[in-house]
């Protein structure tokens, strides 16, 4: 949960900004800050939702993304808030559960010996995993709606005149929940792994959208003490202790935890990124994860292989990339006079 900084606060934002940017610099001055993320109680139904708007629905993940108001427990006035809802896999665990007189059928036809039946299990079998961002931002908000995407080719020019303003522009509030995991402010109890080391070391936690039960749907957030590296554009032979530090040890743990062979696992890392800390995507191959399309993900063993041909490989090439309409950096290419979309709209 992320505190938003208000830009017309004159002197105060400034401020607070200021005390960011220390803080992604240095882990000490971070700790010396009070975590937005303190402990609240948590929802217990969804009396407190109201005003929903449905921003955009996945056939594929069985998702539905909702923009809503959110008033927290002991947290009075209602705020933005970001609700995920998704249908989670099977668990033979609870198959007898399913097939079970608890479980009520209606018949939708019948011909032959074919039919078909909608089929109600007791909630306890047939829950969904609910995701809540509050208070949500802008930023969250136009993320999850449903927009239209355009592919981007980024050169080395094009980065160094639009995209790393674009990235040194970012408010660091937005990304004070990945400072509390690293400093175990928030989440201590779901790091699966770490190595302390503040420039080779890293935070491992199972993501958000794994569910924890079934090995197929694996999926690994692995994210870097070092934090002066935003995007894979910052990568160069002197980070290439930490890249196959995380390559290595993130297949090591989940093999040990697991059972999971390394050739089972998908490691990479995502450009653009959702959020410019160095983070690294660890999932297994079975698993058709949001952002593995070939425009987004990069293979962290390719990576290592070419920054060891050349060292300043990530500086030099052009990396191509899809933005939707409404994503600020679109808005930035534009605005410097390079739009990606100019051609479409003179046909």
């Amino acid at each position: 949960m992320s505190a938003v900084v208000n830009e017309n606060n004159g002197g105060a934002a400034v401020e607070d900004k200021k005390r960011l940017r220390e803080a992604a610099e240095d882990p000490e001055a971070s700790k010396k800050m009070k975590s937005s993320e303190d402990e609240k109680p948590p929802l217990a139904n969804m009396s407190n939702v109201t005003d929903i708007e449905v921003l955009q629905e996945k056939t594929d993940t069985k998702s539905i993304f909702l923009h809503c108001k959110v008033a927290m427990p002991g947290g009075g006035d209602k705020d933005d808030a970001l609700v995920i809802l998704e249908k989670t896999p099977f668990n033979k665990d609870t198959i007898a559960e399913i097939i079970s007189d608890g479980t009520r059928l209606t018949r939708n036809f019948q011909n032959d010996k074919y039919g078909q039946y909608m089929c109600y299990p007791p909630p306890e079998a047939n829950g969904l995993k609910l995701t809540l961002i509050c208070p949500a931002t802008d930023t969250h908000i136009r993320k999850y709606s449903k927009q239209v995407l355009f592919i981007v080719e980024e050169t080395s020019e094009l980065y160094k005149l639009v995209t790393k303003p674009f990235i040194a522009s970012q408010d660091l509030t937005h990304i004070q929940w990945v400072f509390n995991i690293l400093e175990k402010k928030a989440e201590a109890d779901r790091i699966a792994f770490e190595d302390p080391d503040p420039s080779t070391g890293f935070v491992m936690v199972p993501d958000l959208k794994w569910d924890q039960k079934q090995a197929e749907n694996l999926y690994f957030t692995v994210i870097s003490h070092d934090r002066s590296i935003q995007s894979l554009r910052d990568l160069n032979r002197r980070h290439l202790p930490l890249l196959r530090n995380i390559l290595n040890e993130s297949k090591k743990v989940v093999f040990e935890k697991f059972g999971i062979a390394p050739s089972k696992l998908r490691v990479y890392v995502h450009y653009q990124p959702s959020y410019y800390h160095f983070h690294v995507h660890v999932t297994h191959v079975a698993l058709s994860a949001p952002g593995v399309n070939v425009e987004r993900a990069h293979i962290l063993s390719d990576i290592i292989g070419n920054i060891e041909l050349v060292d300043d490989y990530y500086q030099r090439k052009t990396l191509t990339y899809i933005l939707g309409d409404s994503h600020p950096l679109l808005a930035a290419f534009r605005v410097s006079g390079h739009d990606p979309t100019a051609s479409e709209k003179s046909e």
